[in-house]
């Protein structure tokens, strides 16, 4: 530490898949004075560096991040922004490392702070890779500046891939994000102009503007904000619950819906969603519901996170086009999901307030390689068709914006006593909130799609009888590591190992997309 460490402080490095604990626990970061990134293009990557008293506390810290510069003059713009902390209560749901500060936030309020001694504070590193940014290395560096004291640099270093990840979306999210939510926080200050800020947010982080409790009431949508979503990636809509097809007037704004989403161009991206977590008691009503969605509505599909028992039932199992077992279940459950596939019919996964550990969820208090595994490589090798959640932004114990920090007074409870569930980014008084949570489901996102492209690229090559050979060799790669992640509940803390095998597949892909390339 001591050869980074000058005028009593330290500047460290950290993954962006570790949470840097303030005052509760050591850093364990790397003492370096640069960041090393790799990236593809349409690609958002990120790190932290980490900024550390030694001998005194620090007053007024100022930072600046310059351009990254690269082949032919070209530059990217990244950001930095500072890590804010919310603190959390003594609660006995589920076990933690500690209770106290625990980095979540991203801060785009904040240009100065102070920090004591025996803390230390995170800055966090964004850099979206423009699609069509050059290929090559790119260089640029972070300034820190504490009040009284010198600067000091961490350098930056970024290569850009030859290669873009798709814009198309291959998992798909069903997920609630409850804009009326967001507007009470606002109050007067929510207008369209803060409603599309929240929605662009969303769509640049690869999740839908949507709810599956109609939080977000989708069929109140025009045609041409149907479009927009659809246009900006969106690849699930969710049209209405289905327990009550019968009531009053619900069959009128369903098929006015059905229109408009055929004039938008999103028919086969239409789903109804009911019985939620429902037991077996529910089963005639919801086959009744489900073959009136089916009857009256042939393009759209139905979904349920219902008792995965019913999906041994032929009739019940013939009316839903995709069942939803929590993690845990969807792992025990897997050996019966072949034969449903071989039907046409789709197998997901969720989590909520379970499952518990060894499981990977989506809490404050957990890892962000949780969150990055689940969305990325679990979701690849588990085979799920798509990714369900309650929701994106509850606040029940808030009703002011994020305005301060580091030390947040947002209250991170967000169902019960639970910190982070049905919570994935907060209100702030520029606008949504990022988290380290919700940056790392983006990377997982992302690492999907890396590996949707190796595989197509693969297919493609294979039919070329002399680029087969160099195919089938590339093709063992698919298979993701044990020691990465065996299943949903046995995986790797080392965000090490999950850069390790993200290289190999990215080579692979610049490899192949040369091989198709060549005559």
């Amino acid at each position: 530490a001591h050869s980074y460490a000058k005028d009593g402080w330290a500047l460290g490095t950290e993954s962006s898949m570790v949470k840097v604990s303030y005052d509760s626990l050591p850093f364990t970061g790397s003492f370096s004075n640069i960041i090393n990134l790799d990236g593809a293009r349409g690609e958002s990557v990120h790190a932290q560096t980490v900024i550390i008293p030694l001998d005194n506390p620090l007053k007024g810290v100022k930072f600046s991040i310059f351009n990254l510069a690269g082949p032919k003059g070209a530059v990217i713009k990244p950001t930095a922004r500072v890590v804010g902390y919310l603190k959390t209560s003594f609660q006995d749901r589920y076990p933690t490392e500690y209770v106290g500060w625990w980095a979540d936030p991203l801060l785009d309020n904040l240009k100065t702070f102070d920090i004591p001694q025996n803390a230390q504070q995170p800055l966090w590193i964004t850099i979206d890779i423009p699609s069509n940014a050059l290929a090559g290395i790119y260089t640029g560096k972070l300034t820190v500046t504490p009040k009284g004291l010198n600067p000091r640099q961490i350098y930056i270093k970024l290569k850009v891939r030859s290669f873009e990840i798709p814009k198309e979306r291959h998992l798909k999210l069903a997920i609630s994000y409850e804009e009326n939510e967001a507007a009470r926080l606002y109050g007067s200050a929510w207008n369209d102009n803060m409603k599309w800020k929240y929605r662009n947010f969303l769509l640049q982080h690869r999740f839908n503007v949507d709810s599956i409790y109609q939080a977000t009431p989708i069929w109140d949508e025009s045609v041409e904000n149907l479009k927009r979503l659809k246009d900006s990636g969106q690849n699930f809509f969710v049209v209405a619950m289905f327990n009550n097809t019968n009531t009053p007037g619900w069959h009128e704004k369903v098929d006015t819906f059905m229109q408009r989403a055929k004039e938008a161009g999103i028919e086969d991206m239409c789903w109804f969603y009911g019985y939620d977590e429902s037991g077996i008691t529910s089963k005639p009503d919801l086959l009744f519901h489900a073959r009136a969605c089916h009857q009256y509505w042939p393009k759209a599909k139905v979904m349920t996170t219902a008792d995965p028992v019913m999906m041994d039932d032929p009739e019940v199992a013939e009316a839903i086009d995709a069942w939803v077992p929590i993690t845990a279940s969807y792992q025990k459950l897997q050996n019966k999901f072949a034969a449903l596939r071989a039907k046409g019919k789709e197998v997901w996964y969720y989590v909520c307030i379970g499952p518990g550990e060894p499981y990977a969820n989506l809490f404050v208090e957990r890892a962000p390689i949780e969150q990055r595994l689940l969305m990325g490589m679990m979701a690849e090798k588990s085979k799920t068709d798509g990714f369900l959640y309650y929701s994106l932004n509850r606040a029940p114990c808030n009703d002011k914006l994020i305005n301060d920090g580091p030390l947040c007074k947002w209250n991170p409870a967000s169902y019960q006593e639970y910190n982070g569930d049905g919570c994935l980014f907060y209100s702030g008084v520029n606008g949504p909130i990022s988290t380290i949570r919700f940056e790392n489901m983006q990377d997982g996102l992302e690492d999907y799609e890396s590996l949707w492209l190796l595989k197509n690229l693969i297919e493609r090559a294979k039919l070329n009888v002399k680029k087969q050979k160099a195919a089938q060799q590339i093709k063992p790669l698919l298979n993701i590591p044990d020691d990465l992640t065996r299943n949903l509940e046995d995986f790797t803390y080392d965000p090490a190992k999950l850069e390790n095998y993200r290289t190999r597949v990215y080579d692979a892909i610049e490899k192949l997309n040369t091989l198709i390339k060549s005559k």
